[in-house]
């Protein structure tokens, strides 16, 4: 069935087909539409802006909507399952239109959920990591890629099978008691230490490669490290890694 999450004359018409051929109100419903349009915050137009926040939130809202209007009027109840990111709640560059959206659905699904326990209808919302799929797979390859993956708790990408047992659990009756969660599924990776300042400023691989830049304008510079004492101490390791560079 075609349906454009952006235009509630869709919907609509979309899920008239549904109960057209299955003979009922659709009582459980994933909204999965989502698009990602990645350019840093200034070079972002206004068009790029609206298109990803369109599809990926409003399309969420919208179709939230007109399916909860239909299990309303059926009495049947159902279970929404928005699928949201963690980057709903942790925060990555080149992605504020697609961030900002995901955070709406996590709050939108709070909100939704808070208003249409009444009728019997959970909605909740799903935030992946990162996963193996055909659009990063190539990239998840790279030497970038291993970096990222190797800083997941369980440093490896999860494989879509494993969304599977989150997915059910909100979308069937073992969920019963569960309106306006947010279930991150990510290795860890929401959990995860935060990164040494020098880990910071190698592990990408554009700092990687400015490297020796880098450490040529530290060169001679004297640099003053407070809070040292202790082998093992967060300044202290910083301290031997600049002493080794010459700084």
């Amino acid at each position: 069935v075609a349906m454009d999450v952006t235009d509630s004359g869709s919907i609509s018409a979309a899920l008239d087909e549904v109960q057209a051929r299955f003979g009922g109100v659709a009582t459980i419903v994933v909204n999965n539409a989502g698009i990602t349009i990645p350019k840093p915050l200034l070079d972002l137009g206004d068009d790029d802006w609206s298109k990803v926040v369109d599809t990926n939130l409003n399309g969420v809202a919208y179709v939230t909507r007109e399916a909860a209007r239909r299990m309303i009027d059926s009495g049947t109840g159902g279970s929404i399952v928005n699928i949201a990111s963690i980057l709903a709640v942790r925060d990555q560059k080149l992605l504020t239109n697609y961030a900002a959206a995901k955070a709406g659905v996590v709050q939108f699904s709070k909100t939704a959920a808070l208003e249409l326990a009444q009728y019997g209808i959970r909605v909740n919302a799903l935030c992946p990591g990162y996963f193996n799929t055909e659009m990063n797979r190539a990239w998840f390859e790279t030497e970038a890629g291993k970096v990222m993956a190797a800083r997941i708790p369980q440093q490896r990408i999860g494989e879509l099978v494993e969304l599977n047992g989150p997915l059910l659990l909100l979308a069937s009756d073992a969920g019963s008691l569960m309106p306006g969660a947010s279930v991150v599924v990510d290795g860890g990776h929401v959990v995860s230490d935060l990164l040494t300042l020098w880990q910071c400023a190698v592990d990408q691989q554009h700092r990687i490669d400015n490297r020796e830049r880098i450490m040529e304008a530290l060169s001679g510079k004297t640099a003053v490290i407070v809070g040292a004492s202790g082998e093992k101490n967060f300044g202290s390791v910083i301290a031997r890694r600049l002493a080794q560079e010459g700084v």
